[in-house]
């Protein structure tokens, strides 16, 4: 029998967001790839050893394509150091791809990002990044797994990590991302802006480095009150501890976050977190 835990700390309009979130991403459809646009010039570098470049669109090569649909060069890791706005559609995303300090990734609404089993793929924000995410209550952001409707399994892929500058409750400056990353996090400005996760899902994420150190399907660390965190579901997220798939080190206020069908224990949404909580609910399988 399936066991519900609710934890709601006064908000609204949880059961509408989970009829918009909860639709089954099975159904999508990848779009048509366009040709690369030859006249755009790719700028690439180092960063911390790792190749950086100030464009995070690739062909299945990986190699450079303006209108590709691979989210990252293919590289384990992969440091983008730029401004891009991607054009909605369906994307692969590949192994990590770091956005850095002073670089924002937008993501337009009706977007669906696949993560790259293979690479256990995550899209990792740095101090000093932002991620713009914004989906509608129409058409929400989906990140979910590359693998064929009806195979997809909690841990298929990374997840998603926002890091910033805020204080967090452990009060340690540049702490250490769990999961593996190189991203430290942790700062003085309770008002940092990592950017904005609305109407988003993450789905079949979570990958487990080792105990107590996995990339969860959110994490936010250390993410400012700048940050917007609204109308977001995790589900079937992958966990080695008894944690959910959610893990919040941060001052940001979020509301209407769900978590559905964890496979470990009962929901701990802000674990070691003094981040403001508006409403949450879960369901355990």
């Amino acid at each position: 029998m399936m066991k519900t835990s609710k934890m709601i700390v006064g908000c609204l309009g949880i059961l509408a967001l989970s009829a918009t979130l909860t639709a089954c991403s099975d159904d999508d459809n990848d779009s048509p790839v366009t040709p690369p646009d030859s006249s755009v010039s790719y700028v690439w570098g180092t960063d911390g050893g790792f190749k950086s470049c100030d464009h995070v669109l690739f062909d299945a090569e990986g190699k450079e394509a303006p209108e590709g649909k691979v989210i990252g060069n293919g590289d384990q890791n992969f440091v983008f150091k730029g401004q891009q706005t991607l054009a909605k559609g369906t994307y692969l995303l590949r192994g990590w791809v770091y956005v850095a300090s002073g670089s924002t990734l937008t993501i337009p609404a009706g977007t669906i990002v696949k993560g790259d089993k293979e690479t256990k793929a995550a899209i990792i924000v740095e101090p000093g990044g932002k991620l713009i995410a914004k989906g509608t209550a129409t058409e929400p952001i989906v990140f979910t797994s590359e693998q064929a409707p009806g195979s997809r399994r909690p841990g298929d892929w990374g997840g998603v990590i926002v890091c910033g500058k805020a204080p967090n409750n452990n009060g340690v400056l540049a702490q250490q991302i769990e999961g593996g990353p190189r991203t430290k996090h942790g700062g003085t400005d309770a008002n940092d802006n990592s950017g904005v996760l609305q109407y988003v899902r993450i789905e079949f994420a979570g990958y487990p480095f080792k105990k107590d150190q996995e990339i969860n399907g959110l994490t936010l660390g250390s993410v400012g009150a700048g940050t917007t965190v609204d109308h977001v579901q995790v589900s079937y997220s992958k966990r080695l501890d008894r944690k959910s798939g959610l893990v919040a080190r941060s001052t940001a206020s979020t509301s209407s976050l769900i978590v559905v069908g964890m496979t470990t224990s009962t929901l701990i949404m802000a674990i070691r977190a003094t981040c403001s909580l508006v409403s949450a609910s879960a369901t355990r399988v």
